[in-house]
């Protein structure tokens, strides 16, 4: 049901829905492991145990003596956070908003004269850092809040079935996909060809 509210920032627009709670008598009922037995789990799961660090963002032991494994460096080229985090410090240079930001005085102080400083600070230069982090910085929000989506999605394929870093029929950049997807064209082509000769006829 729309509640006749819609939130635009400039770049993009959220609508906004709501739903009727769910009667008590319709739900789903909440399973625990408990609820199965060692024959139904072996059947319908996969026991997976998974370890977070530093290095390696996942790292993922299956019952099949499967080592998984997603790289910090991996998920943050996934995400497309360091690419676009490089544009937004690019401009800030061009423009000289990091001299700005680098010079605010601290906020971290009980001091009250210094922290009217910090004030100040800010009020003088509030027009500058409004203009810079205008409508059209939201491209970069936008951007980041995508490429971090992308990266969980595949965090969650590589912890189920591999994703495309396991898998290479699941990569669009592969000499044999890019070689599957001209065969599929020229039989299309074809196709189109034959078609065409045989509506003239």
């Amino acid at each position: 049901m729309f509640v006749t509210r819609i939130i635009c920032d400039g770049y993009t627009c959220r609508i906004i829905f709501a739903r009727n709670s769910i009667p008590k008598e319709s739900r789903k009922p909440d399973l625990t492991l408990d609820d199965f037995n060692t024959d139904e789990v072996r059947q319908f799961f996969t026991p997976v145990a998974v370890d977070p660090g530093r290095t390696n963002a996942v790292t993922i032991f299956n019952e099949y003596s499967q080592v998984r494994q997603l790289g910090t460096n991996e998920y943050y080229n996934m995400s497309g956070t360091r690419a676009s985090g490089k544009q937004l410090q690019e401009r800030q240079i061009e423009e000289g908003v990091h001299i700005i930001e680098s010079q605010i005085p601290t906020t971290k102080t009980c001091n009250i004269n210094q922290y009217s400083e910090h004030v100040t600070y800010i009020l003088q230069h509030l027009e500058r850092l409004f203009t810079f982090y205008g409508v059209h910085t939201n491209r970069y929000k936008w951007l980041a809040s995508c490429g971090r989506q992308k990266a969980l999605d595949e965090a969650v394929n590589i912890v189920i079935n591999g994703g495309k870093k396991y898998n290479k029929s699941k990569r669009k950049k592969t000499s044999r996909n890019r070689k599957r997807k001209r065969s599929r064209r020229r039989r299309g082509n074809q196709i189109e060809v034959e078609n065409t000769q045989t509506f003239r006829r």
